[in-house]
């Protein structure tokens, strides 16, 4: 039997790391449970409303807004601008949400083209107050040049907050020219999916943290680690197979989770949901040109790029610290302080830091996936480059980095 494996059954014979693995498999199962039910539906039957919540919603509302699926055309864009007016004109602007229209209507009416009006809200938005466009004032024709404007509001966006880096507006313009339009609608996976995805990745970030920090830390802490040392393969081989096994069980628990927690929204939410483009559930401006899906994917990958590059860190600390509770805490230390960097930093300098940080793309705030629908770049000289693509570059640079740091300090430790 390899050293590998020997050091992989060991591992996972801890206490510590099973209880860890089972509680990451429960969670889960909790937070893809979780958005399937707050999804709610009210209808009328025998001239009483009903409200059903979860799977039956989910199953009602694909069957009742089937019709508002598929492309987001100018003339449907049109047709529900005129249907919002007419029911606003009936109801008054708050009367539509504070009960003056019955919920079954809502349901049946407003809801299924309520994204529609809040992206024609935003792209009309008023350039100098930056106050979104009040809808009973937009026109037919308004509607109808939906596309264009949104070309427009994008320009406007980049003007504002970019104003002195050309070459992030010319980035920004060169990937929205390629977001396919007109925009595609199915309604199921939105934003509280992605919202219980970017904590299944914090959370698995810190399990991860919390499997790794004694990998090497506990055998100098119980002084096993003199016995290990006198042993063939007790300096790099062993650290390579430590750092091997560790490695494996954190990324397939992550890769497991993470599977398992889009299989069960994807099947509950309906698959077709996948291709409603990102532009229609966040902002008809983000100029990534994927769809709902190819997010998923995504955000998917690079939560495990920063897993990898936070363990492999972790695993460097393990190996320069004597005991495992000093490892704990920076480990934990490491995994939440991203989370106050945007609140202490200058925006800049912060951002700077969250893309040096291993954890940095895996806060419950600024995340990987929040920036990758906002608009942030950071500079070099002339070259602006997407705060996203940063996040990734910074680690893959790192990986490496850190596994050859750490089989380099465990090889010469001294206690």
């Amino acid at each position: 039997m390899s050293l590998y494996s020997v050091e992989l059954k060991r591992q996972l014979k801890t206490k510590s790391v099973r209880i860890l693995i089972v509680f990451s498999i429960i969670l889960t199962f909790a937070f893809s449970y979780l958005p399937i039910s707050y999804v709610e539906y009210t209808y009328q039957a025998n001239g009483e409303e009903i409200t059903v919540n979860g799977l039956e919603a989910i199953s009602i509302r694909q069957q009742e807004w089937e019709s508002y699926t598929g492309q987001m055309t100018p003339d449907k864009i049109a047709l529900a601008l005129s249907q919002y007016q007419e029911y606003e004109s009936q109801y008054g602007e708050d009367g539509i949400f504070t009960g003056s229209m019955p919920r079954s209507e809502y349901y049946q009416k407003v809801a299924p083209i309520y994204r529609w009006i809040t992206r024609l809200r935003e792209i009309y938005t008023n350039p100098q107050t930056n106050t979104t466009a009040n809808i009973s004032e937009l026109t037919e024709q308004d509607a109808l040049n939906f596309y264009e404007q949104c070309y427009t509001r994008l320009n406007n966006v980049m003007e504002t907050e970019q104003a002195a880096h050309p070459s992030a507006i010319n980035q920004a313009k060169s990937l929205y020219s390629h977001v396919e339009m007109p925009f595609t609608y199915y309604p199921g996976v939105d934003g509280t999916v992605f919202d219980y995805l970017n904590m299944l990745i914090f959370v698995l970030v810190i399990v991860g943290a919390l499997i790794i920090a004694p990998v090497f830390s506990n055998e100098y802490q119980t002084g096993s680690d003199h016995i290990l040392r006198c042993t063939k393969y007790g300096t790099n081989k062993l650290a390579v197979a430590k750092t091997k096994a560790g490695l494996t069980i954190v990324i397939s628990l992550y890769i497991l989770c993470t599977v398992v927690f889009l299989l069960i929204e994807n099947t509950a939410f309906g698959w077709e949901s996948c291709k409603t483009s990102l532009q229609v559930p966040y902002s008809a401006t983000s100029f990534l040109p994927i769809n709902i899906g190819q997010t998923e994917i995504i955000v998917v990958a690079a939560g495990l790029l920063a897993l990898f590059s936070t363990v492999c860190c972790i695993l460097y600390l393990s190996s320069k610290m004597n005991t495992v509770y000093a490892t704990t805490s920076v480990a934990l230390l490491l995994c939440f302080i991203p989370m106050f960097i945007s609140s202490i930093l200058p925006q800049i300098m912060g951002m700077w830091v969250q893309c040096v940080l291993p954890t940095g793309g895996v806060g419950l705030l600024d995340s990987f996936f929040y920036e990758l629908v906002d608009t942030n770049f950071l500079h070099i000289g002339s070259v602006s480059i997407w705060l996203p693509f940063m996040l990734l570059i910074f680690s893959i640079i790192e990986i490496p980095i850190w596994i050859i740091a750490t089989i380099h300090s465990y090889a010469n430790h001294q206690i």
